[in-house]
């Protein structure tokens, strides 16, 4: 019972460190086999600057900069393109209109 323990742990192991070092080539390759496709590394999904109006520095739709101080809060909108406000004036979106709505509600202009 004792060596049976004892193979079964070197074997996990060895699977442990079998995917540590070469977990990612395997993946690769798997994939590659498989699906016939290759995965990309840091791959960048950020928006690029194009004809799109109403982006800031950071491609986000919004009015202005996000404020980095201690007082502030940012707010971020994850959706589709309802969330966005396709087709909308970037104060039309429901992002802006919850920050117009909070603005007024606690009189700040953060």
């Amino acid at each position: 019972m004792k060596g049976w323990l004892v193979s079964i742990g070197i074997s996990l192991l060895l699977v442990i460190l079998v995917a540590v070092f070469f977990g990612e080539a395997i993946q690769q390759r798997i994939v590659s086999v498989w699906f016939g496709v290759a995965l990309v590394n840091d791959i960048d999904h950020r928006m690029k600057p194009g004809d799109e109006t109403g982006l800031n520095s950071d491609n986000i739709r919004a009015v202005r900069e996000a404020d980095a101080v201690n007082d502030a809060y940012n707010i971020i909108f994850l959706g589709d393109s309802y969330v966005f406000g396709m087709w909308l004036d970037v104060e039309q979106a429901p992002p802006a209109q919850l920050e117009s709505l909070l603005r007024e509600h606690y009189q700040t202009d953060r």
